[in-house]
């Protein structure tokens, strides 16, 4: 039964190419229908096909057919209000908490860090992963990295003081990008805060997330609803009045199609013609997008801060 389940999440053809989003096949899982939650903070699928999702309110594992809630007494999970998950380089999840510090689930079991693993903070805001598979955690206190002998490595307390805390942690080439609470984009390399005059004009902008895209460039999203595509030290500046004040969380490009953002004001695309916000006008459950996904299948997976959890697509399962 375990294997016909995860065949439901083998790719069988080219990823969906979302033209209407309010045309595409829609599916919303909420606390009526079986999610254990409606408060929902991040979304991935592991490398088995599993959808995971991170709420305050537990760890919860989609097989296509049910949810799973990962408690103590059944599971072994000890962390309380998951809010980030990233996929690491081994096949296991790293799962990150508000309150309990950092877990790494591999092979039916957890492994934890805390404070006496070197982290600055246990409370954990961003997990990302370099291209020499180095693994970096921020957290309220600033940013660690995991070393060989599975200890962290806080960054300088100098470095990590003028970092504050992170909201997202963007490897690009040999240095990390770094979007806080404090104003402007921290470039660190080398354990150093670089200076790079491009980035002054942007200087006065709080960053909540940012995205790598396969051309190079490097979408940042702001709290104050603005997109910021930066390549060759040249940056587009995207001001549309109806993402104004509305926080940017996150962006994906899907297989061979355009760029999704998800923002407090709903889900976003740009395509050729312009922007096209998705929102509760046009169907979506709840305007507060928290982070989006792409499945093995292509389809797009939105996490709702209040509504659960919907998959756009052209198929069913």
């Amino acid at each position: 039964m375990f294997s016909l389940l995860l065949c439901l999440f083998v790719h069988v053809g080219a990823a969906v190419l979302f033209d209407d989003l309010a045309g595409s096949m829609q599916t919303f899982w909420n606390d009526s229908n079986g999610l254990p939650s409606n408060t929902m903070l991040d979304i991935v699928q592991d490398d088995t096909g599993y959808i995971w999702l991170a709420s305050y309110d537990g760890l919860i594992r989609f097989d296509g057919f049910s949810f799973t809630e990962f408690t103590k007494a059944e599971y072994g999970f000890t962390g309380t209000s998951p809010r980030v998950l990233k996929n690491g380089v081994d096949g296991s999840l790293w799962i990150g908490t508000n309150t309990s510090g950092l877990y790494n689930y591999k092979k039916k079991k957890f492994i934890h860090y805390g404070s006496d693993s070197g982290l600055p903070d246990i409370s954990i805001r961003a997990i990302n992963i370099d291209e020499n598979g180095r693994l970096y955690v921020g957290t309220a206190g600033g940013v660690a990295y995991l070393n060989d002998e599975g200890q962290f490595v806080p960054l300088t307390a100098e470095v990590n003081a003028e970092i504050g805390v992170v909201s997202f942690i963007l490897p690009v080439k040999d240095s990390l990008w770094i979007g806080s609470n404090m104003n402007g984009i921290k470039v660190v390399k080398n354990g150093h805060i670089l200076t790079l005059p491009y980035l002054k004009e942007i200087e006065g902008e709080n960053f909540s997330s940012g995205y790598l895209d396969i051309d190079g460039s490097v979408w940042l999203g702001a709290q104050s609803g603005k997109m910021f595509q930066i390549k060759d030290e040249q940056i587009k500046i995207y001001d549309f009045e109806v993402m104004q004040s509305a926080s940017i969380n996150g962006f994906i490009r899907p297989k061979n199609g355009n760029l999704f953002v998800a923002s407090y004001k709903g889900l976003g695309r740009f395509s050729e013609t312009g922007f096209e916000l998705f929102s509760e006008k046009k169907g979506l459950p709840d305007k507060l997008v928290s982070a989006l996904c792409e499945d093995k299948e292509g389809n797009l997976w939105v996490a709702m801060k209040n509504a659960g959890v919907g998959k756009f697509s052209k198929r069913k399962f």
